[in-house]
């Protein structure tokens, strides 16, 4: 790594004494196929951030690029350490995300739900006589005392009713359904997901499976792959007819006429006087 810049306010540490904890979305391959590229090309523009624990460090934000080092062969990695607890961290990394305009609405709902179960932790222990060191934590990671719809919509540019739809989605859907949904048109389609959230856990895993292995393609069709209903019997082409013949014989014989010219303009034909004295004709 001789060649590649070296980010004036960072330290390099070797990957090998970096450890990455449980994230709250996997990592992309494809993501990190880019990354590697791109850093294999110009270094790394954007140090990852750490903080120190006993046997090492904890990986606080930037899993892809660390794993981008890794399949790079890096023996190190410039880092920004942050002396801050585990449950700061989450919030730091939970914001950095949440910056990231690319997160679907899956994603978006699991990061805004679970940034809603750190701000009321953290607030209830500032309540409650965190300290001084809680009381300069709110300042550092920007937490306030005001609700957490209106400090969210502030941080993401999202207004706070859909702040709301999407934790309340978020906190209805099966994990394990979630886990199904990755990659899947579902993940970016808040309707879709709202939708499922109101079944059951069991069914939302039977029907996020269905659309995990391209059975359906929409909710309907899920429940239906599913078992859960009989396919639709409806005829596109018989409501047309039914919703022509209903406007036809509400017209009276002038606007009747007008129509036959019209049609007769295409090429089509139809005897004038069946057309004007049928069934349902106006008085």
């Amino acid at each position: 790594m001789e060649d590649l810049p070296i980010l004036p306010t960072a330290i390099f540490l070797p990957l090998d004494q970096i450890r990455v904890p449980d994230r709250l979305r996997p990592v992309d391959e494809a993501w990190i196929d880019a990354l590697a590229s791109s850093m294999d090309d110009v270094g790394l523009e954007h140090a990852i951030t750490v903080r120190p624990v006993d046997d090492g460090y904890v990986l606080i934000a930037g899993a892809h690029r660390y794993e981008a080092a890794q399949k790079l062969g890096w023996a190190d990695i410039a880092v920004s350490v942050r002396d801050i607890d585990e449950e700061e961290a989450r919030l730091v990394e939970i914001d950095e995300n949440l910056m990231r305009r690319e997160l679907n609405a899956l994603d978006r709902g699991i990061f805004l739900l679970e940034r809603k179960t750190v701000h009321e932790r953290l607030n209830a222990h500032t309540k409650h006589g965190g300290g001084s060191k809680s009381q300069t934590l709110r300042h550092t990671l920007g937490l306030s005392a005001q609700r957490f719809t209106k400090e969210a919509a502030e941080k993401t540019g999202f207004s706070e009713r859909a702040i709301q739809m999407a934790v309340q989605v978020a906190s209805k859907l099966d994990p394990e359904a979630v886990s199904y949904l990755r990659g899947t048109s579902f993940a970016d389609n808040q309707n879709a997901l709202l939708k499922l959230s109101n079944e059951t856990p069991a069914k939302q895993r039977t029907l996020a499976l269905q659309v995990r292995d391209g059975k359906a393609k929409t909710l309907d069709a899920a429940r239906v792959a599913a078992g859960f209903q009989e396919p639709s019997t409806d005829d596109p082409q018989a409501r047309h007819y039914a919703t022509l013949l209903e406007t036809w014989n509400k017209a009276d014989s002038a606007t009747r006429t007008t129509f036959l010219k019209d049609i007769a303009s295409t090429g089509w034909t139809v005897p004038p006087s069946l057309a004007l004295h049928g069934k349902g004709s106006a008085k």
